[in-house]
């Protein structure tokens, strides 16, 4: 079917253009653009112009976007791309994420017609339609977290989750940490990100486990590679059925990550009525700091948003909401005092050291150990991004290390 519309016509011209530029500047692989361009020719032959560019569009994005080129992908290769740009993963999506039902139908309809590929198209499932903008009652409550936790597989994903509600860091940030990431000071607990592997998006720097620190440590001292620096953090099994190509001791994959919520979601009971996916842990945690009173500067440090970022206003309004009785009454939300629990377990011990916490559990009375963000900022016991001494060191060359002692000596000498 075709039709004669002109300025659909040019808009689809200016799409094959793209798609060339793209395939030139070799950020599209020629056998993809090639591939796109035979599949539309047949495409102008059964649709109308719109439903065409449409598919310009997207099949042009998606092959731009994969890590893998198209006509070499398999059915997991299309899951985690789909996953990397539905969570805010992938960096060149929002950190909210995007709806991807669409790639999904463009990508049964390309496939159908590439079928030497060897993807079945019926087995690329459709998103349901669904607004992707996180409400209230969306978000982990105290309650939420405990069923969770409680019915975790394994020790490996209450590390996960409860590092991923301490600290608010995206999925891909946690997921693509190794050993040597990690560093036990005392009492606290820290991550420093991989900024060499990881979809960081601008955050940096060490972030302190706080109450998460009992459970990741559990897993970190069982970790089945645990004398392996380069190990990921979050590794698979070693008896996890893999790949020949695959490296045992590298980062679980996200879409395994995305699986397992939903899991241990509808084995905790939280499916279908709260939809538990990775994303939600970071929306979750933002939400919780600000209610705990971080103000905005210090929370787009903390989870590595832009300074003029405005995605902070989202979860200044989404607390606002939580803070209103009549709205927390209407959800049901538990509360302690006049402030929503949130996206962390129910705490009646402290996390270190084991003596009974008050209610209001911001530090431990005894051992002092920070548990909220605030607290940890506000008692610098969060490194806000800054480089760790002993990396400055490794990368100086002689005259700067000399130049160095010089300055400290001067400087001894001065006082």
């Amino acid at each position: 079917m075709v039709d004669d519309n002109h300025d659909e016509w040019s808009v689809l011209q200016n799409e094959y253009k793209r798609l060339e530029k793209e395939v030139e500047e070799g950020k599209i692989a020629e056998k993809d653009g090639e591939a796109i361009r035979e599949f539309l020719e047949h495409d102008r032959g059964k649709n109308k112009l719109t439903t065409v560019r449409g598919h310009a569009t997207n099949l042009r994005t998606a092959a731009r976007r994969a890590d893998v080129p198209l006509m070499e992908s398999t059915e997991d290769n299309l899951s985690d791309l789909l996953s990397t740009m539905r969570s805010g993963a992938h960096p060149d999506v929002k950190d909210e994420g995007i709806g991807v039902s669409n790639y999904q139908k463009v990508f049964r309809v390309f496939y159908r017609y590439h079928s030497e590929v060897g993807i079945t198209p019926e087995d690329i499932e459709i998103d349901k339609e669904e607004g992707r903008q996180v409400r209230p009652p969306d978000l982990l409550t105290q309650e939420d977290v405990d069923a969770l936790l409680s019915n975790c597989f394994d020790i490996r994903d209450r590390a996960l989750i409860t590092m991923a509600l301490a600290t608010g860091q995206r999925i891909d940030a946690i997921r693509t940490l190794r050993n040597k990431h990690v560093t036990i000071r005392g009492q606290t607990m820290d991550i420093r990100l991989n900024e060499e592997e990881g979809t960081l998006k601008g955050a940096s720097g060490s972030k302190p486990l706080l109450w998460s620190k009992h459970y990741v440590k559990s897993w970190y001292d069982n970790h089945p590679y645990h004398d392996d620096p380069d190990a990921a953090l979050f590794c698979p099994k070693p008896d996890a059925p893999l790949p020949d190509d695959r490296d045992p001791r590298g980062p679980i994959h996200y879409q395994t990550i995305r699986n397992r919520l939903h899991r241990i979601g509808g084995k905790a009971g939280i499916e279908p009525e709260k939809k538990v996916y990775p994303h939600l842990l970071r929306h979750t945690a933002i939400t919780r700091m600000v209610l705990e009173g971080l103000n905005e500067q210090k929370i787009k440090k903390v989870v590595g948003w832009a300074p003029d970022s405005s995605q902070f206003e989202t979860y200044v309004s989404l607390a606002d909401d939580l803070s209103n009785d009549s709205i927390r009454r209407d959800l049901g939300l538990p509360t302690a005092g006049n402030v929503p629990v949130l996206g962390r377990p129910s705490l009646k011990e402290c996390p270190e050291c084991g003596d009974p916490l008050p209610e209001t559990k911001e530090r431990c009375p005894r051992c002092n150990v920070p548990l909220t963000t605030f607290q940890a900022v506000e008692g610098d016991d969060y490194e806000m991004g800054t480089q760790d001494p002993k990396d400055v060191v490794e990368d100086m060359d002689k005259e700067e290390m000399l130049e160095m002692v010089q300055a400290i000596e001067e400087k001894l000498s001065d006082g």
